[in-house]
């Protein structure tokens, strides 16, 4: 008898702790409990962003990374020709007297002009540039501006006081300054351009070895966000690979004013694979919805003139 009544006892014990356990189960303790224990599913590690390391018995560490993403837009023939458009109307060059030809050839305002002749790379903070009336040092008017787009092109300047790794060197340092005052632009790094080969300014080869020393800095800087332009690939002759006589301003080494318009044209492609800024963005979609009121404008004012001169004819 006293066997069969601690055996009763046992099972009453056994059914209880049965019947607590269906009881956190049902009420979805149980399921949170073993949620707070466990590391987050995979699903959950992709959209947080969060990658676990590795944990011993008691600790579990959690790192989280943020990755910057741009989204891939494909654009009309029309589209872009509109967004070349803003291209010019935002962008900003800074550099030296060959830079300056945009400016002084028309085909950007003094206001997003900071170029001027003798400029060097290893010098510019030896010149002061002028932003909105007030002359200052180039950062400050970077920072001042706050361009979208920087076009950066001079080196002609310094082929013949430096070495190309010393050019590439300060130019990288000038580029990270530059990232730093003005974090939201884009820049473009233009190659040096060449000379004509009655010019004895410098070797050409020179020239080409500071061209590659800036596109490695550039490569080396692994920003989408700053581009190397080769401008000297525009304006050489393929087969010599000096200037192209119709691209000489007259010494061989300045440009004339169609040799600009070619390098735009060049540069904006370039600009394309580049983050499209929001304002960017927002000024096509405004040119667009602009564009379409104003066709619909047209389109209304012709049926109007149509349906008049219909109800004039004489039968």
């Amino acid at each position: 008898m006293e066997r069969k009544q601690i055996i009763i006892i046992l099972a009453g014990v056994l059914v209880c702790i049965i019947m607590l356990f269906t009881g956190l189960y049902f009420s979805g303790q149980l399921h949170s409990i073993s949620q707070d224990t466990a590391l987050p599913a995979v699903a959950e590690l992709k959209e947080n962003g969060t990658v676990p390391i590795a944990s011993d018995a008691t600790t579990t560490t959690v790192t989280t990374t943020t990755v910057t993403t741009t989204t891939v837009k494909t654009f009309s023939a029309a589209e872009k020709e509109k967004l070349h458009e803003i291209y010019a109307e935002k962008i900003t060059i800074v550099g030296d007297s060959i830079a300056y030809g945009f400016n002084a050839y028309g085909y950007i305002s003094d206001a997003q002009n900071l170029a001027q002749g003798s400029v060097a790379i290893r010098d510019i903070h030896d010149f002061s540039f002028t932003y909105d009336g007030v002359e200052m040092d180039i950062l400050d008017a970077l920072k001042e501006a706050q361009p979208t787009y920087i076009y950066m092109s001079m080196g002609m300047n310094d082929v013949n006081m430096t070495t190309a790794k010393e050019y590439r060197d300060t130019y990288k340092e000038e580029i990270l300054s530059i990232q730093k005052v003005c974090p939201d632009s884009n820049l473009i790094i233009a190659g040096i351009t060449p000379i004509a080969s009655d010019s004895d300014f410098t070797d050409i080869a020179e020239i080409r070895n500071f061209n590659r020393e800036l596109e490695q800095a550039v490569k080396e800087l692994d920003s989408p966000n700053v581009v190397y332009f080769d401008a000297y690939s525009v304006i050489a002759d393929p087969e010599t690979e000096y200037m192209r006589p119709e691209c000489s301003g007259g010494d061989g080494i300045h440009l004339s004013g169609q040799s600009y318009e070619d390098l735009l044209n060049a540069v904006y492609e370039v600009m394309d694979t580049m983050p499209i800024p929001e304002t960017v963005m927002e000024a096509l979609e405004h040119a667009e919805t602009t564009n379409s009121t104003t066709e619909t404008e047209v389109s209304e004012t012709e049926f109007q003139s149509e349906e008049s001169e219909s109800e004039n004819l004489e039968f």
